[in-house]
């Protein structure tokens, strides 16, 4: 079968900022519910109906400050929900891109190479489950990141969020009967320039005793789940998921270009590093 010339452009930096855009949506339409959520009162639900209001359960109605919890619950799950599949589609591009680069390497293809890594490959890895995902990106391309465990933690609990609505069940459960979840937290920290002392800057009004550097550090920080739980996150860990899957973003796509370079691929300096 003939084959073609090709020529490929493959945009690492615009892989990773389709997912940061997802995420950055995702966290505005969650802050406009939370604040929303907060600021509701009895009355403005009770002015809300509608003509002909359904009751499946009359008499089992939630109270107003009850249900607002469970509001505020019901939204930091769903934004774990949303944020995992939005890191699962990341997965597909990471490995659509992952196909193309031999592709690229080579410079030719014949029309039955390009369906199947155009068409074929991306309908299949879309069915994977989300460990299958990032399992083939190591088996078959060498690509994993240090923040691999992490994500698989926030996908457990996704798992639990979606099929039992976030009670923890003995198929949630790792060996030792928790569900644990590791987050990567962003933590600010005042190093003294004189004495070398860490101060840590949790919460306004922090006052340091001496002239010193602020320093950006990133830590594990981990939530654990008993059978018969429900998984709660608070409204901190919201960011935290978010800088999670934002540091495996980063992280893939230099595996990824690593990937590539070893493939004798050259990629475009980025303008900010020329």
């Amino acid at each position: 079968m003939p084959t073609d010339t090709l020529n490929i452009h493959i945009d690492l930096s615009a892989l990773q900022a389709t997912f940061f855009r997802r995420l950055q949506h995702q966290l505005d339409v969650t802050k406009v519910l939370q604040v929303g959520c907060e600021q509701v009162t009895a009355e403005q639900v009770a002015e809300y109906g509608e003509f002909g209001t359904f009751v499946p359960a009359n008499g089992a109605q939630l109270k107003h400050d009850d249900a607002k919890a469970e509001a505020q619950d019901w939204l930091l799950r769903g934004f774990l929900r949303d944020a995992i599949e939005g890191a699962g589609l990341f997965l597909d591009e990471c490995l659509q891109v992952c196909e193309v680069l031999p592709m690229a390497a080579k410079g030719t293809a014949n029309a039955a190479e390009l369906h199947r890594v155009l068409h074929e490959l991306p309908r299949s890895n879309h069915k994977l489950h989300f460990p299958q995902k990032l399992e083939k990106l190591e088996r078959q391309f060498g690509i994993a990141t240090r923040f691999n465990a992490n994500v698989l933690s926030l996908n457990k609990a996704r798992t639990c969020v979606v099929h039992r609505l976030g009670a923890v069940s003995p198929l949630d459960v790792d060996d030792t009967g928790v569900l644990k979840i590791t987050f990567q937290h962003a933590r600010f920290v005042a190093r003294g320039q004189e004495t070398g002392q860490e101060l840590v800057l949790d919460r306004p009004g922090i006052v340091t005793t001496e002239e010193s550097m602020l320093e950006l550090h990133f830590v594990d920080n981990e939530r654990q789940f008993k059978i018969g739980d429900r998984v709660r996150l608070q409204a901190h860990e919201l960011y935290d998921t978010i800088i999670t899957l934002w540091r495996f973003g980063l992280a893939a796509a230099q595996e990824i270009e690593a990937y590539g370079k070893s493939l004798g691929i050259q990629f475009p300096v980025p303008p900010s590093e020329a």
